[in-house]
């Protein structure tokens, strides 16, 4: 559990540890609620006011909070903020447009990985995430501060991976269906009611020795990370 991870850290180091527990607030506040009001903005402009109407298009993350999914993301580092109602019928082209609200959530954890990481890039700060070594101690301010971009640039990275996975409710299974022929797309689209379990699944799969979600994302990070933070 996460939180194991955060008594650990604190044992070693903490400063490393109120660092990284900063960073981690940040960016799971940021990454979540930009990412929900990314996706009511796109719906907005395509033809679906309801996010706007329901007063979702909001900053406060009050009303992002999902009692149970965002409290287990800080608790386990899993979960997931209160989705922002989209009605795809509002849309002008329900399919595609639908793929376009669903991308702007991950693409606005890529923009903000992408600013966090520049100072990485341009070699002001090492790329530090404490997720490297267990007992990496930072030192001094620059070293502070690679950790604080690092974890800020890794979470919004994985968080927008995540998101983009093709599985149901997650953003990827509403972009998947505009690659998808007709006959499949309705197929598809039919076995939405699986894929939470099937999500539930890939993730305790680990747990009996088998590979899970993490052998999917693992090689996705590990190509993306050095696009992010430079060589």
């Amino acid at each position: 559990m996460l939180i194991n991870y955060y008594l650990n850290l604190l044992a070693i180091s903490p400063l490393a540890f109120v660092v990284f527990v900063g960073a981690f607030f940040c960016s799971l506040l940021t990454a979540l609620i930009l990412h929900e009001v990314a996706h009511g903005l796109v719906a907005a402009r395509l033809g679906d006011n309801t996010a706007r109407v329901m007063g979702r298009l909001t900053l406060d993350p009050r009303s992002h909070w999902d009692p149970i999914g965002t409290t287990m993301m800080f608790i386990v580092g899993f979960g997931w903020a209160k989705p922002v109602p989209v009605n795809p019928y509002n849309l002008r082209r329900r399919v595609t447009d639908m793929a376009l609200v669903a991308f702007a959530g991950p693409a606005t954890n890529f923009l903000i990985a992408l600013v966090a990481g520049i100072p990485i890039r341009l070699g002001v700060v090492d790329l530090r995430t404490p997720f490297d070594n267990v007992l990496y101690v930072p030192t001094g301010l620059g070293g502070l501060i690679g950790l604080f971009l690092g974890t800020v640039m890794l979470l919004n990275v994985l968080i927008g991976v995540f998101n983009l996975l093709p599985i149901p409710p997650l953003d990827g299974s509403k972009i998947l269906p505009v690659f998808l022929p007709r006959e499949i797309r309705g197929a598809y689209e039919r076995l939405s009611n699986y894929g939470f379990l099937l999500l539930i699944l890939l993730i305790f799969l680990p747990y009996f020795g088998l590979p899970g979600l993490g052998s999917i994302i693992s090689p996705i990070l590990s190509f993306l990370i050095p696009v992010f933070a430079g060589s």
